[in-house]
């Protein structure tokens, strides 16, 4: 069954062509339908040209028509549309949702994927597809993703770890609106004093998306909500985030706490930051990345840095102004 995994047809003609940076030497050159390729933009930095002589470049190609087959092969129609099933061999690795595949050519880092019309409302199927991918190539670099936001400026930076629901999206959301640069809503790949968040949009749920909304209209009216999930995605237009990496430091973690009266920052353990962070290890157990070179940086992490509670009220005007108050206090020190 797995000799299937080899026989894939040639790339999808209609293709428009789109390239992301990893490294100064590092590209992929994504070749997909104009609404992925807007899907996709939306959610890391994109651009069209295409520098073939680069160290290496990799192609990540849309292809339908291999879909219906790898379906008939791998996929068990008892399940869902939360599972995702897994299948390699020697030259070929597979990765098979209910709605969408991605295929990895070993030899190459070349990059199939597709996701059906049923899934197109997904839009996260279009910003994750090479997730795992990217992890491992930064693995071998020396990056580790670390499942936290990233706020601060070119120079130095605040992680805010927490499992989902626990508010870095928000806290993000709350810096940005008043023009406050960030890295990433969710999680940012370190590696020493060198941060990476590719995500340049922000998630946010119903009840945040509402809450900022009503807070500062007249602020939030500037950017814009994505065409792919008008509920969800909550897209910046923010110049001073600059392809969301960065060669700073990173000062403090803080994590976040909500429905506080009036906010403040209450200095908590070690212990209670690397508890906040061990989400991370969920995350790379999930994709397949370097468990112990993720862990050593939570230790190293949590050994170095002060850590907070930072306690936030529904006042986002508010809550920015501690924050930026706090932020300049400890990036003098």
């Amino acid at each position: 069954m797995l000799q299937s995994l080899n026989r894939v047809p040639g790339s999808f003609s209609g293709n428009r062509n789109a390239s992301w940076r990893l490294f100064e030497d590092h590209i992929y050159s994504i070749s997909c339908p104009d609404y992925v390729i807007q899907a996709l933009g939306e959610r890391i930095d994109l651009s069209t040209d295409i520098e073939e002589s680069l160290n290496h470049v990799a192609n990540i190609v849309w292809n339908p028509e291999h879909y219906d087959s790898l379906k008939q092969h791998f996929w068990n129609g008892n399940l869902g549309p939360e599972n995702l099933v897994e299948y390699r061999n020697a030259e070929k690795h597979l990765f098979l949702g209910a709605f969408h595949y991605e295929l990895l050519d070993i030899k190459t880092g070349n990059i199939q994927f597709y996701n059906h019309t049923e899934g197109k409302d997904l839009q996260n199927q279009f910003g994750y597809p090479f997730l795992r991918w990217i992890g491992k190539v930064l693995n071998k670099r020396g990056y580790a993703p670390i499942h936290a936001a990233a706020i601060g400026d070119n120079e130095n930076f605040i992680l805010i770890p927490g499992k989902a629901t626990a508010g870095k999206s928000t806290t993000t959301a709350t810096w940005m609106i008043h023009d406050g640069a960030f890295l990433s809503d969710d999680f940012v790949f370190l590696s020493g004093n060198s941060a990476k968040g590719y995500y340049k949009g922000i998630n946010l749920r119903q009840k945040a998306h509402l809450l900022l909304q009503d807070s500062v209209p007249e602020i939030y009216q500037k950017f814009r909500v994505s065409h792919f999930n008008q509920e969800k995605i909550f897209l910046h237009e923010n110049s001073k985030s600059q392809n969301h990496q960065t060669e700073g430091r990173p000062l403090a973690i803080w994590c976040p706490e909500k429905g506080y009266n009036k906010p403040e920052l209450k200095r908590i353990s070690a212990l209670d930051a690397y508890n906040s962070l061990l989400s991370s290890l969920q995350l790379n157990k999930e994709y397949g990345f370097d468990l112990r070179l993720c862990h050593n940086l939570i230790k190293n992490l949590v050994k170095k840095l002060p850590a907070y509670a930072i306690c936030l009220t529904e006042d986002i005007s508010e809550n920015y102004s501690f924050m930026k108050d706090v932020f300049q206090s400890m990036n003098q020190d």
